[in-house]
């Protein structure tokens, strides 16, 4: 017994049950009031033959909310009440629907004794965390399905139980809806009680299709509180006011009687009821007129909102114009900083605390805190000061917000302006705010998870992770462009903005954020170029920041090409006492390699909506992964065989996987949680389709046969039989129509997806089909074979159209681009290749797995390429990338550095056959040959201006050349080894030179002559830090020439001398980590991972499976 007293732990929103003291203390119908309307709902409820749905809808203002307190009152004081749920807007959890099964059923638990053991019993040992992590249909199943199914019999005396759910429009994933009331309506159907379920809702579409189902089976009674029973809602509206009215005037003693005066009081009445009545109207007046916690004179109050009812007006520039006006009063001074606040008070994408909204919006908190009791009777204000500030009622933003409601009213508030400055507020705040390791973790290898929360909260307060997460929003809403603002702010703090949300789990926020910021921002190709290259970084290091922060300023940095723009603004924020060489110059097209699986993936599919990646394998499970980022997002386990195919419903809401183990399964692609298995084949499942309408699963098995089921109820319906051995792949046309399955009978049969008449036989293999596709325009089908082919066929006809050779191996798997144009084959020999459909010429390869490529998909806009290989990888390709589009030939050696002009026009070359070579750029064109060097050039570079070169060589020698004519204008003799590395002053007045010989020179460009030497040992990075060019950038980090002229002297020798330093290198066990002594310092992406390595005290060299070999050496700091 005491074990079955004991509570049951599950994830609840306590503040959303209908015994909260937040719904206890909202208002309640006045007694005498909605009568007709309660009377309806209670006749609704005691009926056993009535249905078993009630929807309350009406607009904004009209008293819904109201009426679902009162009844929840009534009915919990005759015990019917066995549940409740109050959604309400912008409250975390409590606007969500994943712990709406939860809720409900701890409160049946408490309500219904004979349901906790029954419960208890269902869940066998389910706990809390697991309880969370299930999809709807299984906390359904789970929590209120088998349990109220498993009660005692039932009592047919006792009335009806009810459980209310209200505001269903204030719920954030409307999404679910459809779902949720088709469980619920399963519980019509328990036979051990009696259950009604009363909604409330504004009219909005989705919720309006949501409920069609039960509309046309008639298993929903619907009451529209703005058509029905408004004289009654009239008379209920003079009768509140009345009331409320009495209970002032006796709390304030007002003398006056009546009060208000007759007049007075029906002119109310009409105000609140005409043209639609209102109770929001009377509700919001009777706040304003009297607080509790106020001493204002009530009779002045009521003047004040009459004098300010204009006739003409709009019902909601009654209500709120009189509050607005006097919290805020006729002074212009202070207008422009009440508008910010109103309009940040409608317009924030999640609201704030006081404090936080003063420090986004740059006001005095003073003020703040001084308006915010005077809008008692429109915010929401909680006594802890740490809680954000709410709207009581949407109508108050929708008056802000529409010029036809302001009318002439000062508290407009234009919302494209509004979002601007917020946009502004928000990067003013980071600016002020974000930093370098803002947490002082000061561990590059730190883990996200092993930092406290209450850090991260601590130093990112609520107004800075605002900031840091939607700004991009408000500028986005705003139409117009911060050009400027944002050139400053991602020139300075990119790195430390993904730094903060790396910290706050949002990388795919951010992500995100960059997409939408390539839309915007076109005022300026230099940012434009900066934050493209943002969104390549992310998609490569994401899943890397996200675990561990800070190695946004390690393995982001110097992992990332050469040729990235954020790894050259960035350059001087890596780790300084480290040197790397070897990665990659540039951008290709892979993305990212998404690591997890323990063997072999099989299969990799797109969501719809391009976020989300699913992978199957031979470990037996499904991986979901952020597209964005390459995080990992949920593992799918259940099945107990290799996983061989997984697929997306159109709507992207289910993930089915198919398996060895004979079932398909079907997953909730958002939560990770397990549907339903689909049993009925009798041997390998080898491959799935949905139809493009998600209503109908195939699956193919190596029984030979093709099997359908209803995606909704996992209902077998047909078989298609005809093959003569195992059917490897599936595809239903784009219109629903004809399902394709290919074989290893090496044919391809298409079928009739409605009655499974088979339709036509496409012969031609030379060995077994492994996959099927059609083209979306539905106009081509493509096969794809063990005999090394791809064939492209006449998807109405049948006819044979052509074949694609060039596969070294196999070809597991085919695919079209969304556009039709390009078919992408995946095959044994690692690679995938694409083609152009309608010539069938071979367009590019996609070379980097290192075994089998099982699987490749398109991303729905066509802008990526994910492939699933036997390494073990998922690999992301930019599936516009990859063109080669020039080579220029002429020199006779290796080629050792290249530099564009300034202008882009003209780009020069440094070869070990002794000479520069000049370019243009546009055409490829050679231009000239600079000779007089006597051994390797070794670097290159222009002057700001474009008009001199300047070239160093293993000769000793620096020479510049002029670069209209090719003219040798003088060299520069000093050094006494190699000379490796250049870089012109800013201005172009100074060039300095490092070399072999452990020195940095810096030299007049215009005379030639010497000036100074700086002993910083052996150095190949040298650069001026723009755009002043007050650091002289090193390998050493970076010397301040601010405060040291050229014409009074660097430090000297003995401040600038460098010992070499007393470090070692290390690869951790696993490989991933390079160690510095005993300290991770940077993370190694997937493509570096070592195949082998040499270590010698400070210098490492890693050799990857691509060929490429790494050259890291550690330095002193």
């Amino acid at each position: 017994q005491i074990l079955e007293d004991r509570p049951i732990d599950l994830p609840v929103i306590y503040e959303a049950c209908f015994d909260s003291a937040d719904v206890q203390d909202s208002p309640k119908c006045e007694t005498g009031t909605r009568l007709n309307i309660r009377e309806t709902i209670y006749q609704w409820a005691d009926d056993f033959s009535s249905e078993p749905f009630f929807w309350l809808v009406g607009p904004a203002g009209t008293g819904k909310s109201t009426i679902a307190r009162t009844i929840a009152d009534t009915f919990s004081g005759e015990r019917r009440l066995v549940a409740g749920y109050f959604f309400k807007r912008g409250e975390q959890g409590r606007n969500d629907t994943t712990r709406l099964f939860p809720t409900l059923a701890k409160q049946l638990a408490q309500t219904m004794p004979s349901f906790k053991g029954c419960l208890r019993k269902s869940l066998d040992g389910l706990d809390r965390d697991a309880v969370e992590k299930k999809g709807l249909e299984v906390q359904f199943e789970k929590l209120l399905w088998l349990p109220l199914g498993d009660l005692p019999a039932i009592d047919t005396s006792q009335r009806p139980k009810v459980i209310i759910i209200d505001a269903l429009d204030e719920c954030e994933r409307l999404e679910h809806l459809p779902r949720i009331l088709a469980l619920l309506g399963q519980l019509r159907d328990i036979k051990t009680v009696h259950l009604r379920v009363l909604f409330t809702s504004r009219s909005a579409p989705e919720i309006v299709n949501a409920f069609r189902p039960f509309t046309e089976e008639k298993t929903v009674r619907s009451l529209d509180l703005h058509q029905a029973f408004s004289q009654d809602t009239r008379t209920d509206i003079k009768i509140f006011l009345e009331k409320r009215f009495a209970y002032i005037r006796t709390k304030r003693r007002i003398q006056q009687d009546p009060w208000p005066a007759i007049e007075d009081l029906d002119r109310l009445v009409q105000l609140a009821t005409n043209p639609q009545p209102l109770f929001i109207y009377a509700a919001t007046l009777c706040r304003f007129v009297y607080d509790e916690k106020r001493p204002c004179n009530p009779k002045n109050q009521l003047k004040l909102w009459l004098k300010q009812c204009e006739d003409g007006k709009s019902q909601l520039h009654q209500i709120y114009d009189p509050i607005l006006s006097q919290v805020f009063g006729n002074e212009e001074a202070e207008s422009g900083q009440q508008l910010q606040f109103l309009g940040a008070l409608v317009l924030l994408a999640t609201p704030l605390p006081a404090l936080s909204l003063a420090v986004l919006l740059s006001l005095d908190v003073d003020d703040v805190n001084w308006w915010l009791p005077e809008l008692h009777a429109v915010l929401e204000i909680p006594p802890e000061p740490h809680r954000p500030i709410r709207l009581l009622h949407k109508s108050f933003s929708d008056f802000l917000l529409s010029p036809r409601d302001t009318g002439t009213s000062k508290h407009y508030i234009n919302a494209t302006e509004t979002h601007a400055m917020l946009a502004a507020q928000c990067i003013e705040r980071m600016k002020a705010g974000l930093r370098r390791d803002i947490c002082d973790i000061r561990k590059p290898d730190m883990f996200r998870d092993e930092i406290d929360k209450q850090v991260i909260d601590t130093h990112i307060p609520a107004d800075l992770q605002y900031a840091c997460l939607y700004w991009v929003y408000h500028l986005q809403q705003s139409e117009g462009f911060l050009g400027h603002n944002v050139h400053v702010f991602l020139y300075t703090h990119l790195l430390h903005w993904l730094e903060v949300l790396a910290l706050l789990g949002k990388v795919s926020d951010g992500a995100a954020a960059i997409k939408q910021l390539l839309s915007i921002c076109q005022v300026s190709e230099e940012l434009s170029d900066l934050v493209n290259d943002a969104n390549k970084v992310i998609a490569s290091f994401g899943s890397i920041i996200e675990k561990t922060p800070l190695q946004i300023y390690g393995t982001l940095i110097m992992f990332s090409p050469v040729a990235s723009k954020v790894r050259q603004r960035f350059w001087d924020q890596r780790p300084r006492n480290l040197r790397i060489q070897g990665v990659k110059s540039d951008w290709d097209a892979h993305r990212q390699t998404l690591e997890g699986h323990n063997d072999r993936v099989m299969a990799v599919a797109f969501s719809p909506d391009s976020r989300v990646v699913a992978s199957a394998s031979r470990d037996s499970t499904v991986r979901l992964w952020d597209a964005a980022t390459g995080a990992h997002r949920h593992i799918l386990e259940g099945h107990t065989d290799l996983v061989r195919v997984v697929a997306f419903s159109p709507d992207g809401q289910v993930v089915a996987s198919a398996s060895d183990d004979e079932t398909v399964r079907l997953w909730d692609a958002a939560t990770g949680a397990h549907r339903q298995t689909l049993k009925g084949h009798t041997d390998w499942v080898r491959a799935l389709a949905f139809s493009p309408d998600g209503q109908v699963v195939a699956s193919a098995s190596s029984d030979n046969t093709v099997r359908l089921w209803d995606a909704a109820t996992g209902a077998h319906r047909q078989t298609f039989e005809g093959h003569t051995d195992w059917v490897r792949a599936l595809a239903f046309s784009p219109d629903g129509q004809v399902v394709a399955s290919a074989s290893s009978d090496k044919t391809v049969r298409l079928w009739d997806a409605a009655t499974g008449a088979h339709r036509q036989t496409l012969k031609g293999h030379n060995d077994q089909v492994n996959a099927v596709a059609f083209s979306p325009d539905s106009q081509v089908v493509a096969s794809a074979s063990d005999d090394k082919t791809v064939r492209l066929w006449d998807a109405i006809i049948g006819a044979h159209r052509q074949t694609l050779e060039g596969h070294n191996s196999s070809v597991n798997a085919v695919v079209f681009s969304p556009d039709s144009q390009v078919v992408a084959s995946a095959s044994s020999d690692s690679t995938i290749r694409l083609w152009d459909v309608a010539t069938g010429v071979h367009r590019q390869t996609l070379e980097g797995h290192n075994s089998s490529v099982n699987a490749v998909a398109f991303s729905p806009d066509g802008q990526v390429i994910a492939s699933a290989s036997d390494d073990k990888t998922v690999r992301l390709w930019d599936a516009t990338r990859g063109v080669h589009r020039q080579t220029l030939e002429g020199h006779n050696s290796s080629v050792n550095a290249v530099a564009f002009s300034p202008d882009g026009q003209v780009v020069a070359s440094a070869s070990s056959d002794n000479t520069v070579r000049l370019w243009d750029v546009a055409t490829g064109v050679y231009r000239q040959t600079l000779k007089g060097h006597t051994d390797w050039v070794r670097a290159v570079a222009f002057s700001p201006d474009g008009q001199v070169i300047a070239s160093a060589s293993d000769d000793k020698t620096v020479r510049l050349w002029d670069v209209a004519t090719g003219a040798h204008r003088q060299t520069l003799e000093g050094h006494t080894d190699w000379v490796r590395a250049l870089a012109f002053w800013p201005d172009g007045q100074v060039v300095a030179s490092a070399s072999s010989d452990k020195t940095v020179r810096l030299w007049d460009a215009a005379t030639g002559t010497h000036r100074q030497t700086l002993p910083l040992g052996f150095t190949q990075i040298l650069a001026f830090d723009p755009p002043s060019g007050t650091l002289l950038i090193t390998d050493f980090g970076a010397i301040d020439l601010l405060t040291n002229s050229l014409a009074s002297g660097l430090p000297s020798p003995e401040e600038t001398v460098l010992s070499p330093a007393s470090c070692s290198l290390g690869l951790c066990p696993d490989k991933i980590w390079i160690m510095k002594g005993s300290e991770k310092v940077l993370w190694l992406p997937n493509e570096y991972r070592p195949t082998s390595s040499a270590v010698r005290g400070s210098v490492m060299f890693i050799g990857c499976s691509s060929g490429r070999v790494i050259h890291i050496v550690a330095t002193m700091m």
